[in-house]
């Protein structure tokens, strides 16, 4: 099982004591980007973290991808948004974004084992 990264630490719901702790940030991060604050890159990745978690994946993608257009190269941004397109078997872009994250960060780890595994996944629909 993957999961998503915030840039705050955050790594999951486990740890992040729950929904309410989540739909909560999710509030903090939507008045901090109100603010237009230099935090924004960060704001934007977090949020949409946190849509993740609440399984809103297109918001999530939304705001994942406000954040890389603000800073292409941002890692947890990129791999978050490949992840919210997997859970919408939006195969193709996830890898692309993977790939993305290969190509930028060339030892994430997690990249590389989220795009082999869709990879495969892809191969093994095919067949049938």
């Amino acid at each position: 099982v993957f999961f998503f990264q915030a840039e705050d630490g955050i790594r999951d719901v486990e740890r992040s004591r729950g929904l309410g702790d989540v739909y909560k940030r999710q509030a903090d991060y939507t008045r901090e980007l109100q603010c237009d604050t230099q935090f924004t890159t960060k704001a934007y990745n977090n949020r949409a973290y946190c849509y993740a978690k609440l399984e809103k994946y297109q918001a999530a993608l939304d705001d994942y991808s406000k954040a890389i257009e603000l800073d292409p190269k941002n890692v947890h941004a990129l791999h978050n948004r490949g992840l919210s397109y997997e859970r919408l078997e939006q195969y193709e872009k996830a890898i692309k974004d993977f790939s993305t994250v290969i190509t930028v960060s060339y030892t994430h780890l997690r990249a590389h084992e989220t795009s082999l595994h869709l990879v495969c996944r892809l191969l093994l629909e095919k067949k049938k």
